[in-house]
């Protein structure tokens, strides 16, 4: 990182970021001859594992990031960001924001328990309320993937680190 002291390590100051963040970008390159990357923005829930994270999205069963899934891509790039405003500096203006950014593992629930369990913490990171997780999982065209970024495989960033929240 080009600027060490905007680095967030406290993974409990990562989790706040998305937590509080609204939208996931997923980003997928295509394995063909002109390697055109595909960036997509995603409602998204997500759980903290050790010091990782499972992200989690529904989308139709068809499409551009499912057809380069089974393709094969399956190793993915996630980005979530909060823009905090703009501020001067003395000097310019510059984004007020912060931003976490991670390559992990592309894959499909594995069971009816675990898409109901993706698409709950979707519900709530949303605040989506007067749903039923169950409901939708039995829908036959949701399906819902995940994302496993390992420790090690993310980094993330403030602008005004010297500033909370």
């Amino acid at each position: 990182m080009r600027q060490a002291q905007r680095e967030i390590k406290d993974i409990d100051a990562i989790e706040d970021i998305l937590r509080r963040a609204q939208v996931m970008h997923l980003g997928l390159a295509s394995s063909d001859d002109m390697m055109q990357p595909y960036i997509v923005p995603l409602s998204y829930g997500f759980e903290r594992r050790g010091s990782g994270f499972i992200f989690y999205f529904h989308c139709a069963h068809e499409g551009r990031k499912m057809d380069l899934f089974h393709d094969g891509q399956k190793v993915v790039t996630v980005e979530i960001d909060i823009l905090n405003g703009y501020k001067d500096t003395g000097h310019s203006i510059t984004a007020d924001y912060e931003s976490y950014m991670g390559t992990g593992f592309l894959a499909e629930t594995e069971t009816p328990e675990e898409k109901i369990h993706g698409l709950q913490l979707i519900l709530d990171h949303c605040g989506v309320s007067g749903y039923s997780a169950e409901t939708c999982a039995a829908t036959s065209r949701v399906c819902v993937m995940k994302v496993c970024v390992n420790e090690g495989n993310y980094t993330a960033k403030k602008r005004f680190p010297e500033q909370n929240g």
